[in-house]
């Protein structure tokens, strides 16, 4: 099946990508597609593209799409960002043999990004009181969806429609074509999942491989049966963290009862908000968001412990660095586009966009099922999910081609529950296998070296792969010259309680030790601490994040092989998008990690 439009497919002219992506391997490129296939001479958009070329060209397949969830993540900052300083390390194989794409759907930030409101009426209306106490706080309210909807209506009109999934699955089999691949290999994380669905539903013959990681499948649902689903994933990821926190004593939020402190907390905030180090203030709904923020990963599950425990103090910058990373605000203030795109892609594609038959049982059941996070749930949540906005419809998934379909599913997935990646592998029928992730997290590729070789199988060579079930890794063993190693007397261990993935570490492959440190020269200090043990740093240069000059990292050289050690002083910690990880170092203290590679 081909493209429903008789549209003049152009080239992507490829170039230096601008200073927001800093990787000089990174090349940047715009097509352009049509904004409605049934108009073939008519209005078009530009996708907006990022490649990281093949390695070993002699030896390239082809190209991999990438796309990165939401609906309104942008696949251009995956790439940019994750995928490609990564690809060395965790992806060696597929960065040899494929060009690294990233795209930015319609819709989405750089793609014709959906911008109905302006950076300060999201600060004003995005983190409201969900259950509102007072004139104001109901007028706010009402104005977050109604007048949302109404300036969308204002600027787009009968275009927003246009920014579904189906013309979103379009636009991915002429990138494609543009790529010169004569089929797709494809990796999705959640919304991904049914993008790449949607894919194989229109084009089975162009399907070439496709990895579906945290399988979402909406079709048939209402709006509380989605709520209810996705809800009951949080909690039971909720109810993990509790668990490890109450076991673990390192813990920041550690207790006899941790769902009773978090819930205090939750509570006090609701009537009582504190201030962040911006002004903003914290309230009940940014403790919330917070938390469904850190439950998508273990890695954050000690961040969460730590903004917490400094919320109690009366400090809620640490929440807003979780919730602000959700939603798509950056540290300067400004907003990507994924809150607007989101419901505009949505209700575009007809997600849970019917209400149920009885909005007040729904709301009482998702209430129920859901304390911690829909303790708010009316009847009016449910009554008009999409009011205002164009509700459309994706095709019922089926596959006829044959090219392989891995479906990734995590049992602990608190954003998209199991039960989503059961259904749609069984949708897609007989080329479509179902591997089992046994850990925690939203998206496994990334978080399992065992998930990611049976990925990396289907989507190197085009064949099902014969794992069905990946355990989370074991940790790194503890290298033997770890027990010769003194470290200086300055340094006082820390536990970074797993945390240490968010510094791009892969605990399978690396073994950390993390210190405090209030010395003037920590870099200096370790060195000299290794060289009496046989090893030299060839290596040594600044993180440059963000113009902070206390910062390293130090490659290093010895007996025991490769080390590494990254270095971050009280300055780099005071950065806004470390505010998170800052929470666990002492004020005035500089972060060391030596990492045994």
């Amino acid at each position: 099946m081909g493209t429903d439009t008789d549209f003049d497919l152009g080239s992507i002219k490829w170039s230096e990508c601008e200073a927001e992506i800093d990787d000089l391997a990174a090349e940047c490129g715009e097509l352009d597609v049509p904004l409605d296939y049934d108009l073939a001479d008519g209005e078009t958009i530009s996708i907006s593209l990022v490649r990281f070329p093949a390695s070993d060209p002699d030896e390239k397949i082809g190209s991999i799409l990438f796309n990165p969830g939401g609906p309104g993540g942008s696949g251009v900052d995956m790439v940019a960002l994750q995928v490609g300083p990564m690809r060395t390390l965790q992806i060696p194989e597929l960065a040899r043999r494929f060009d690294l794409i990233g795209f930015d759907p319609r819709g989405v930030d750089r793609s014709d990004g959906i911008r109905c409101v302006d950076d300060a009426w999201q600060d004003t209306h995005r983190y409201i009181d969900s259950t509102p106490d007072s004139p104001e706080e109901v007028s706010l309210l009402v104005e977050s969806t109604v007048g949302f909807v109404a300036a969308c209506n204002d600027t787009y009109g009968d275009s927003l429609g246009e920014y579904d999934t189906v013309n979103a699955a379009r636009d991915m089999d002429l990138i494609r074509q543009a790529l010169g691949d004569e089929k797709l290999t494809y990796y999705g994380v959640s919304y991904g999942t049914i993008l790449g669905a949607v894919y194989a539903t229109l084009f089975p013959d162009n399907v070439r491989a496709l990895v579906l990681d945290s399988a979402y499948d909406p079709q048939g649902l209402d709006a509380s049966q989605s709520a209810l689903i996705q809800f009951q994933g949080f909690e039971g990821a909720y109810a993990n963290w509790v668990t490890w926190c109450s076991d673990n004593p390192a813990c920041p939020f550690g207790s006899a009862d941790v769902d009773a402190r978090w819930t205090a907390l939750r509570d006090l905030l609701d009537s009582a908000p504190i201030p962040a180090a911006d002004g903003r203030q914290a309230n009940r709904d940014v403790l919330v968001w917070a938390t469904l923020s850190a439950l998508y990963s273990k890695a954050t599950w000690p961040l969460l412990a730590a903004a917490l425990r400094d919320a109690e103090a009366g400090d809620g910058t640490a929440l807003y660095a979780l919730t602000d990373a959700y939603n798509g605000r950056d540290a300067d203030g400004t907003w990507s586009t994924l809150q607007q795109s989101n419901p505009v892609i949505s209700c575009a594609s007809g997600f849970a966009a019917t209400a149920p038959a009885d909005p007040e049982e729904a709301a009482a059941a998702v209430a129920a099922a859901s304390p911690h996070f829909m303790y708010g749930a009316a009847a009016d949540n449910f009554l008009s999910p999409c009011s205002g906005l164009p509700v459309g419809e994706i095709p019922a998934t089926t596959y006829a081609g044959d090219g392989p379909i891995l479906v990734v599913g995590g049992q602990n997935d608190p954003a998209t529950p199991y039960i989503w990646s059961e259904q749609l592998t069984f949708k897609l029928g007989a080329e479509a296998r179902l591997l089992t992730f046994t850990g925690e997290g939203h998206g496994a590729f990334f978080a399992s070296a065992c998930v990611r070789d049976a990925a990396t199988e289907v989507l190197l060579d085009a064949t099902n792969t014969s794992t069905t079930t990946c355990d989370p890794d074991t940790p790194a063993p503890r290298p033997a010259w770890f027990d010769e190693f003194t470290p200086p007397a300055s340094f006082t261990p820390l536990d970074l309680l797993g945390a240490e993935p968010l510094l791009g570490l892969d605990l399978a492959t690396m073994y950390p030790a993390s210190f405090v440190t209030s010395s003037a020269d920590p870099g200096d200090e370790l060195v000299g601490s290794l060289e009496g043990l046989g090893w030299d740093a060839p290596q040594r240069g600044p993180l440059d994040l963000d113009g902070a000059t206390d910062s390293e990292q130090i490659i290093l050289i010895g007996p025991g092989g490769t080390a590494a050690a990254i270095v971050m002083g009280p300055e780099t910690l005071k950065l806004p998008d470390l505010a998170v990880l800052a929470a666990l170092v002492p004020d005035g203290s500089s972060l060391v990690v030596l990492v045994a590679i």
